[in-house]
């Protein structure tokens, strides 16, 4: 499953972690004028915006199989590519996302 540069927008407003700037930026959105994206950029750590929309996150599950006791046991594990995460975001939050994402690419 894909995540891109919104999915990771969207939740972060959700979780209520973005600075004032943000939703002041956010208050006076234009569709021609992309602020709030440039300030979210910014706070992320990006130096353009552009780099922010460039992030992605794919997530798998690949399933193994074992016999124990003659019963057929299948575990998946998550595995995930990230190409251009945020820099600066805070690690704890980073990881709460990764955790929400690969929660939902399993219900996938």
């Amino acid at each position: 499953m894909n995540f891109d540069y919104q999915d990771l927008k969207f939740w972060l407003e959700d979780k209520d972690v973005l600075p004032q700037a943000y939703w002041d930026a956010l208050e006076d959105y234009d569709p021609d004028n992309l602020n709030s994206d440039q300030v979210l950029a910014k706070w992320l750590g990006y130096d353009h915006v552009q780099d922010f929309y460039s992030y992605e996150m794919d997530i798998t599950y690949r399933e193994e199989q074992s016999d124990v006791d003659g019963y057929i046991m299948t575990t998946a594990y998550p595995t995930s590519s990230i190409h251009n995460p945020p820099p600066a975001l805070d690690s704890q939050i980073y990881y709460a996302y990764i955790n929400w994402a690969t929660t939902v690419a399993s219900e996938e």
